[in-house]
C-alpha cells in the first residue's frame, strides 16, 4: 500500500463509530487482495541424515553437518541459493565410524562456546556408547582434533550440546545407561576438563525429551520420575540449579526455551503435549503460563507432532516441526506418512500462522527433521525424507523474505510474511475489532483504533516497501 492510498485513512480518523471506521478500513483493504508464500523445493540428494546447521560460522560460513551411514560429514550452504556451495556437500569429513543412528539416537551436533565450536557425536566402544568431541584445529577443512569425553563404564547415548557463544564451555545433555539394568537417566557433564555425570531425572522411555536453549546455558527436560511426572525441569547447568517450571496437565515432550521477541527478549518455551499439540509456555512464577496450545491443522490429515524448534527471524518467533499420522518414532513405529509445518505461535484461530512446507508431491512420504536457515534474503527449510535408497535431503524457499528493515517489522503481521501487503492492514483491524492483545501495536495497553493509525504510520515509513499490495 502507497501513500496515495491514506486519504480514505483521513476520512475515517475522525468518524465517531469506532466498529463502522474498521469497517471502512476493512472493505478499502480487501479491495487489494491477498497473497500466499510462494515455495520452491529443491532435492539435496540421498544419504545426508539428521543434519544440523551452524548459522554464520567461521569466516562467514554457513555450515551443515550430517552423517552418512557412519560418517560425519560438514559441508557449506549458499547463504542466496540455499544450496551446497559446492554440489554433493560432503566438503570435510569430521569423523568416521560413528554410533548409527538406531544406537545414538541423534546425529551429530554443533556445541558452541566462547572459544568457537565443535562437532558432537557418539561412538560405540565395544558394548558401550560414548561421546566424542571433534574440533577444528584450523579453518575450513583443516583437521579435526579428537578427544573421548566419557569412560566405558556408563552408556551415554543422544548427546545433544549446548550453543552459548559468552559460555566458558559446551555443556552435554544425554541418556544415561548403567549396563545390564534397567537404570536409565537424562543427565549431562561439562566438556572442559571432561566432568561428571550430572544426573537430571529418570529417564523414561517414550516420554523423555530434553533441549538447550540457543546462547544460554539453560537446559529444559521432561520430568521422569513419579513425583512431577511428566512436568518440565528448568537447569541451569552453569550453577546446576534446578526448578519445576510446569504443573499443568500432560506429558511434555522435547521442551524447548528460546528467547522470544514476542515476549520483549524474555524467556517463552514450547513444549509437546502428549504428543498431539504444540503448548506456548510464558515465563512466571512459581509455574509458567501456558498461552496457546496449537493443534495440527485439520488440512494436514495429521493427528501427532515432533521435533518442534523455535527460532527468530524479523522480529518474530516461528515453531518448525513435524507432524504425523500415528504416535511414537518415525522410525520402527507405526508411522506411514509425515509432513513439515511451519507454526507462528498466536493461538488465535482468525490470525495463526501455520504452513506446510515439505513437497507434497515428494513420492517419499515420511518426512522429519525439519531445519530452519536464515539465508540473506530468504528463510529456507531443509528436511530428511525416507526413501528406498536411504535418507533424503530435501530443501524449500519459504518466500519469507529477511531483508525487510528493522523498523518495518512492527507492521509486517500477515502472510506473505517479509513484504507489506493490505492483508497486514486487515490483519490488525480484525485483531483490533476482536479486542486481541495481539492487536496492540502502538504498546498502549489497549487495543483500539489507534493501534491501526499506529501500523499505517509505520508503513507509510516504510512506503518503499508497501507496494507488494498493489493497485
Amino acid at each position: 500500500m502507497s501513500a496515495h492510498h491514506f486519504p480514505v485513512v483521513a476520512r475515517v480518523v475522525g468518524h465517531r463509530d469506532h466498529r463502522a471506521a474498521l469497517a471502512v478500513l476493512a472493505v478499502a483493504a480487501c479491495h487489494f487482495g491477498s497473497a500466499g508464500q510462494d515455495l520452491t523445493f529443491e532435492n539435496l540428494g540421498d544419504n545426508y541424515a539428521d543434519h544440523e546447521i551452524l548459522q554464520d560460522g567461521p569466516q562467514g560460513t554457513e555450515l551443515i553437518v550430517f552423517q552418512t551411514n557412519t560418517d560425519a560429514w560438514i559441508g557449506r550452504l549458499d547463504p542466496g541459493s540455499g544450496l551446497f556451495a559446492v554440489a554433493g556437500g560432503r566438503e570435510w569429513k569430521v569423523a568416521e565410524g560413528i554410533s548409527t543412528l538406531q544406537v545414538s539416537r541423534n546425529g551429530p551436533e554443533f556445541g558452541i562456546d566462547r572459544d568457537g565450536w565443535a562437532v558432537f557425536y557418539n561412538v560405540n566402544v565395544g558394548p558401550r556408547v560414548l561421546i566424542e568431541r571433534a574440533t577444528p584445529t584450523g579453518g575450513f577443512g583443516s583437521p579435526f582434533a579428537i578427544e573421548t569425553l566419557t569412560d566405558a563404564t556408563l552408556d551415554r547415548i543422544n548427546q545433544l550440546p549446548s550453543q552459548s557463544s559468552t559460555a566458558d564451555s559446551t555443556f552435554v545433555v544425554y541418556g544415561l545407561g548403567v549396563p545390564d539394568t534397567f537404570d536409565r537417566s537424562i543427565a549431562y557433564l561439562e566438556d572442559m576438563p571432561p566432568g561428571e555425570d550430572r544426573v537430571i531425572t529418570t529417564l523414561s522411555p517414550g516420554t523423555a525429551g530434553f533441549r538447550w536453549a540457543r546462547e544460554t546455558s539453560l537446559l529444559t527436560s521432561t520430568i521422569g520420575d513419579p513425583a512431577g511426572f511428566g512436568q518440565v525441569v528448568l537447569v541451569e547447568a552453569a550453577r546446576d540449579e534446578r526448578a519445576v517450571i510446569t504443573d499443568d496437565p500432560g506429558v511434555k515432550f522435547d521442551p524447548y526455551v528460546w528467547l522470544a521477541p514476542e515476549a520483549d527478549g524474555a524467556p517463552m518455551m514450547i513444549a509437546a503435549v502428549d504428543e498431539v499439540d504444540l503448548a506456548v509456555y510464558r515465563q512466571d512464577e512459581p509455574y509458567w503460563t501456558q498461552v496457546a496450545l496449537l493443534s495440527p491443522p485439520a488440512e494436514s490429515g495429521m493427528s501427532f507432532i515432533q521435533s518442534a524448534e523455535p527460532f527468530v527471524v524479523a522480529g518474530r518467533s516461528f515453531v518448525v516441526l513435524t507432524l504425523k499420522n500415528e504416535s511414537g518414532p518415525i522410525f520402527g513405529g507405526d508411522v506411514t506418512e509425515s509432513q513439515i509445518w511451519l507454526y507462528g505461535i498466536d493461538d488465535d484461530p482468525a490470525t495463526r500462522f501455520a504452513m506446510r512446507v515439505d513437497d507434497p508431491e515428494s513420492p517419499d512420504l515420511v518426512r522429519h527433521e525439519g531445519e530452519a536457515f536464515l539465508g540473506d534474503e530468504e528463510l529456507f527449510i531443509y528436511y530428511n525424507d525416507v526413501r528406498p535408497s536411504g535418507i533424503g535431503l530435501r530443501m524449500t524457499r519459504t518466500g519469507i523474505r529477511l531483508d525487510l528493515p528493522e523498523a518495518c517489522w512492527p507492521a509486517d503481521v500477515a502472510p506473505p510474511f517479509g513484504v507489506l501487503t493490505i492483508d497486514d492492514v486487515v490483519r490488525v483491524i480484525e485483531q483490533v475489532d476482536a479486542g486481541s492483545d495481539a492487536g496492540d501495536t502502538d504498546r498502549s495497553g489497549t487495543t483500539d483504533f489507534f493501534d491501526v493509525l499506529d501500523q499505517l504510520v509505520t508503513i507509510d515509513a516504510c512506503a518503499s516497501e508497501s507496494l507488494a499490495g498493489g493497485e
